[in-house]
C-alpha cells in the first residue's frame, strides 16, 4: 500500500532480454481493464496481420506471383517479433518459454526487414533495374540473413542494436526507393509509398526507443503494431492499383498484337490478291466466312449431341444427363427409371432390305419413342439398334409399367416398307436407382442385364433389374 501523500520507489528489475519497464502505478480493478482492453486490441491486430497474411500466400499461390508470397511471409516475421515484444505471445501462443520470446523478438524484426527489402525490391521493379537502391536493398537482405539471424541465434553481443540500425536503414532506402518509383511513375507506387510511410514511421520510432532516442509510452511501445496494420490496409489497395495496371497493360498488348495480326492478314490478302481495291471486297468475304463459321461450329456442338442417323439424342449426351437426375436423386429428388431398349425382327429387316431400309426403320423408331416420352425425359441412341430412355419422376409400379407398355405397344407398330409390313418389337431392360453408391455405369449395365433376361423370355417382352445391395 503507498502512504498518501508524495512517496519515491525503488525499483530493482533483472533481464536476460530486451525488457520495458512502464513507470506507471495501478489499482488492481484498473489494471484489469486495462489489461482486457489492449489483449482485445492485439487480438484484432494479429488476427488482421494473420489473416491477410494467408490471404496474400493463397494468392500468391494460385497466381505464382512472387510478390505476394514475400510479403505473406513478411507479415508472418512481423507478427511473430511483435507478438514477442509485446507479451501476446507468452500469454497466449508458447506460454512459461521466456526463452522465446527472448529469441522471437529480434530474429522475427530481423527477418522482417530482410523480407521487407526484398519486397521492395520485387514490387518497386527494382530487381530488373542496375542502380544504388538494388545494390543496397540486396546488401540488407544478406546483412539480415547471413548476419543479423546468425548472429542472433549464436548470441554474439552486439547482435540486437544490430537489428535496430538494419531496420533504420530499411526505413531510409526503402523510402528513398519508393519516392524515386513515384517520379518514375511506377504502377501503384503512390498507395505504396503511403503505405510504407506509415510503416517505416512504426519502425522508425520502435527503433529509436529501441536504442533509447525517444520516450517510451502507449504511442511509441505499440507504434509499430499501428503502422504495419496501417500499412497492410493500405498494400491493399497498392496491389490492387498495381493489378489492374497490369491488367490493362495486358489488355493493350493483346489489342496491339491483335491490331498487328489484322494489318498482316490484310496485307497478305493484299497481295495474294494484287489488287488494292479488293481489300474491302475481301475484308466482307473474310467476316462471312468467320460468321459462316460461327454457325458450323454451332451446328457441330449440337450435333456432337445429337444421333446423326435418328436425331435423338447420343452416348455423349446420355451420360450427363443420367448423372444430373442420379445426383438430384441422391439429394432427395424424384425418382427415375433407366429403359434400355433393343429392337427384336430388326435384322432379318435389315438384311432383307438393305441398310438404307434399315435406316429408315430406326428413324420411324426413334421417332415413336419420341413420342412416347413426357418433358424432361430423354430418348437416346444407345448403338446400332439399341435405345435408352429415361422416364423423370416415374417410380410408382403401376405407372411405370403402363408406360412401358405404352412404349412396347408404339414400337410394335407395323411399319410400311416398300409395299410390304414390317414389325419389329423391343426387349425392355427397366433400372432404377437403389441406393446412394449406384453409378451411371451401374444403371446402364443392371438394364442391360435386364433386356437380356427379357429377351430370354420371348420377343416383345420387358423385365425389371433386381436392386443391389447398398
Amino acid at each position: 500500500t503507498v502512504p498518501s501523500g508524495e512517496s519515491r520507489l525503488w525499483l530493482r528489475v533483472e533481464s536476460a532480454g530486451t525488457l520495458t519497464v512502464p513507470l506507471t502505478l495501478w489499482q488492481p480493478a484498473a489494471f484489469l481493464r486495462h489489461g482486457q482492453a489492449l489483449y482485445a486490441l492485439l487480438a484484432a491486430y494479429f488476427g488482421l496481420v494473420g489473416g491477410l497474411a494467408l490471404f496474400y500466400l493463397l494468392l500468391g499461390l494460385a497466381l505464382r506471383d512472387g510478390d505476394f508470397l514475400v510479403y505473406a511471409l513478411y507479415a508472418l516475421s512481423l507478427a511473430l517479433g511483435l507478438a514477442a515484444q509485446n507479451g501476446f505471445g507468452s500469454e497466449f501462443l508458447w506460454p512459461g518459454q521466456p526463452w522465446l520470446s527472448n529469441l522471437l523478438l529480434p530474429v522475427g524484426m530481423q527477418a522482417a526487414t530482410g523480407l521487407g527489402a526484398w519486397f521492395v525490391l520485387r514490387f518497386l521493379g527494382l530487381h530488373r533495374q542496375p542502380g544504388l537502391h538494388r545494390f543496397a536493398l540486396r546488401a540488407l537482405v544478406f546483412a539480415c540473413f547471413g548476419l543479423g539471424i546468425p548472429a542472433l541465434l549464436l548470441g554474439l553481443p552486439g547482435a540486437w542494436p544490430f537489428v535496430s540500425v538494419t531496420a533504420l536503414l530499411f526505413a531510409l532506402i526503402g523510402l528513398s526507393a519508393g519516392i524515386i518509383a513515384v517520379r518514375r511513375g511506377v504502377p501503384a507506387a503512390r498507395p505504396f509509398l503511403l503505405a510504407f510511410f506509415m510503416l517505416l514511421l512504426g519502425a522508425l520510432l520502435t527503433g529509436l526507443r529501441n536504442l533509447g532516442l525517444v520516450p517510451t509510452n502507449a504511442f511509441t511501445a505499440n507504434a509499430l503494431q499501428i503502422g504495419s496494420a496501417l500499412e497492410l490496409l493500405l498494400l491493399a489497395v497498392a496491389l490492387a492499383a498495381r493489378f489492374v495496371a497490369l491488367r490493362r497493360a495486358h489488355a493493350e498488348g493483346q489489342a496491339q498484337l491483335l491490331a498487328l495480326q489484322q494489318r498482316a492478314l490484310a496485307e497478305a490478302e493484299a497481295a495474294e490478291a494484287a489488287l488494292e481495291a479488293r481489300v474491302a471486297e475481301r475484308t466482307a468475304e473474310l467476316a462471312a466466312a468467320n460468321e459462316r463459321l460461327r454457325e458450323r461450329e454451332a451446328q457441330l456442338k449440337a450435333m456432337a449431341q445429337r444421333d446423326a442417323l435418328t436425331g435423338v439424342a447420343n452416348r455423349l449426351a446420355l451420360r450427363p444427363a443420367l448423372e444430373a437426375l442420379l445426383a438430384d436423386w441422391r439429394r432427395g429428388g424424384p425418382g427415375f427409371a433407366v429403359l434400355l431398349l433393343d429392337l427384336d425382327g430388326f435384322k432379318p429387316v435389315n438384311d432383307r432390305h438393305g441398310h438404307a431400309v434399315g435406316d429408315r426403320v430406326l428413324v420411324e423408331i426413334a421417332a415413336r419413342l419420341s413420342g412416347a416420352v413426357r418433358s424432361g425425359d430423354v430418348v437416346a441412341r444407345h448403338g446400332g439398334d439399341e435405345f435408352v430412355l429415361v422416364l423423370a419422376g416415374t417410380v410408382e409400379p403401376a405407372e411405370l409399367e403402363a408406360r412401358v407398355q405404352e412404349i412396347a405397344r408404339r414400337v410394335e407398330a407395323p411399319i410400311l416398307l416398300e409395299g410390304e409390313v414390317a414389325v419389329v418389337r423391343a426387349s425392355i431392360g427397366i433400372a432404377q436407382p437403389a441406393h446412394s453408391a449406384d453409378t451411371v455405369d451401374a444403371l446402364l449395365r443392371r438394364a442391360d442385364l435386364a433386356m437380356y433376361a427379357a429377351k430370354a423370355g420371348g420377343s416383345g417382352r420387358w423385365s425389371h433389374a433386381p436392386a443391389l445391395a447398398g
